[in-house]
């Protein structure tokens, strides 16, 4: 799926750096019940859930903004 700004799309393992950045910062932590996780934790998550998440990339960026 896409809009005129971003595209829908499921995550591959090569998401995983991304992700990870966007948990482990300071904002995304104090607003939701998780805690720091690593790459290798980054990728099982990605591998167990990818056909119930989906990201949110920015078109012009091409850049990972975000996960639903």
């Amino acid at each position: 799926m896409e809009t005129k700004r971003l595209y829908l799309r499921r995550p591959t393992e090569n998401d995983s750096h991304r992700l990870q950045q966007i948990q482990n910062t300071k904002f995304v932590l104090q607003y939701n019940l998780m805690k720091p996780s690593t790459i290798e934790e980054m990728k099982a998550y990605i591998e167990r859930e990818k056909d119930f998440i989906y990201l949110i990339e920015h078109k012009e960026l091409s850049l990972v903004i975000g996960a639903i």
